[in-house]
C-alpha cells in the first residue's frame, strides 16, 4: 500500500499551472517536524523534513485559491518518484507526495492544546475506495 499522511506547514505559496491539455496542477513545499528528548543529555531535539506536494484537477485549483505560506495542513496522498536527466546528462531523482486530500488546520491551538479543523473543510480530489484493499 502506498499511502502518506503528513501534518506540517506550507513553506512557499503554491504554484498553479496547467498541463498542455489544460489540466490544473499545483505544487508547493511542505515541512514536517519531529521532536524528541536526547536520552544521553536530556536535551530537546528537533528535525525538519521537507516535502514536495503535488495536487491535480479541482484539488489543485482549491489549493491555489486557499493555501498560503505558513498554513498548517493535514495531507493524505501517495508517493511518486520521478527520474530524468538534466542538461548535463546527470540522472536526477525526486520523490513527491501526490495529494488526494488536504485539510486546512487552524494556525493556533485550541484551549486544550489540540489541533482543530478550520472552517473550510477537506479539499477532496477523488474518493479512494478501500473495497479492493487485499487484507
Amino acid at each position: 500500500m502506498n499511502r502518506v499522511t503528513l501534518i506540517g506547514n506550507v513553506t512557499f505559496d503554491p504554484e498553479l499551472r496547467k498541463t498542455p491539455k489544460g489540466t490544473p496542477v499545483a505544487s508547493f513545499g511542505f515541512a514536517t517536524n519531529m521532536y524528541w528528548k536526547d536520552a544521553s543529555t536530556g536535551e530537546k531535539r528537533e528535525n525538519a523534513e521537507f516535502h514536495s506536494i503535488i495536487a491535480w484537477r479541482k484539488l489543485a485549483e482549491r489549493v491555489g485559491e486557499q493555501i498560503k505560506t505558513g498554513n498548517r495542513l493535514y495531507i493524505e496522498g501517495r508517493l511518486k518518484t520521478r527520474t530524468w536527466e538534466d542538461k548535463e546528462g546527470v540522472k536526477r531523482r525526486r520523490t513527491e507526495v501526490i495529494a488526494s486530500n488536504i485539510l486546512v488546520l487552524k494556525s493556533k491551538a485550541d484551549k486544550k492544546g489540540e489541533e482543530t479543523v478550520a472552517e473550510k473543510p477537506m479539499l477532496v480530489e477523488e474518493e479512494v475506495s478501500t473495497e479492493k484493499v487485499p487484507f
